[in-house]
């Protein structure tokens, strides 16, 4: 693990329900601990509920550690997007500039992907 956030959900019908937020360090562990894009392992997520609890029973200040929500994030695709989004915003119109013998139509991208088009 990278990170772990405890707070609580700020919207909608959960409003104010305690929320644990997990980052995970490598695409392989996120994978691993998911049975697919949404859904945690059901033995990983009551692991990690029941540790977390009695590290919260264990700390004086008070922790409502009553139906926590589980938030699992990666680490890498969270920083590969942001990058990938920084570049979008600040330098892909510079490298067009900068390379104009190269026929780039555009640069875009989603995520941590971004996409080249050229002039054909």
């Amino acid at each position: 693990m990278v990170h772990i956030v405890f707070g609580h959900v700020e919207c909608g019908p959960s409003l104010g329900r305690p929320r644990l937020s997990v980052i995970l360090k490598a695409d392989a562990d996120y994978d691993s601990w998911q049975t697919n894009v949404v859904t945690i392992r059901r033995g990983i997520e009551r692991r990690v509920l029941l540790q977390f609890t009695r590290f919260a029973q264990a700390d004086p200040k008070h922790y409502d550690t009553e139906g926590v929500f589980l938030i699992l994030d990666n680490f890498p695709d969270e920083c590969l997007g942001r990058a990938c989004s920084t570049f979008l915003k600040k330098d892909a119109k510079r490298i067009i500039k900068d390379f104009a013998s190269i026929p780039i139509w555009e640069i875009d991208g989603f995520s941590r992907d971004l996409v080249v088009f050229l002039k054909t």
